[in-house]
């Protein structure tokens, strides 16, 4: 079974995310969440989406100690970009226009 979680409502997940929402109802996230994890039996895989197309401007501070602590294959970054993996941190960089 494959499932797919939002950590604003995974309640398992330990490091939920909190929000707020202003006058305009619009959502805003607070720093230092993950965007959804992707869990495929016991694995899970971070995932995060930017708007950017260069990796190197990406902070991946909270998605490389998310893999690490939870002993993650890989973290996911979706963004604007071309494919490309950092062996090094266990991340993988994918354009979002090719999901």
């Amino acid at each position: 079974m494959i499932r797919i979680f939002c950590t604003s409502t995974a309640k398992a997940i330990k490091h939920r995310i909190t929000v707020t929402v202003d006058v305009n109802g619009k959502v805003k996230f607070k720093p230092g969440e993950i965007d959804f994890i992707f869990k495929c039996g016991k694995r899970l895989v971070p995932i995060e989406v930017k708007h950017t197309s260069n990796h190197s401007n990406i902070n991946t501070t909270l998605l490389e100690e998310f893999v690490t602590r939870r002993k993650c294959p890989f973290g996911l970054v979706l963004y604007g970009g071309v494919p490309f993996a950092d062996n090094t941190r266990n991340l993988l960089f994918w354009p979002y226009w090719l999901v």
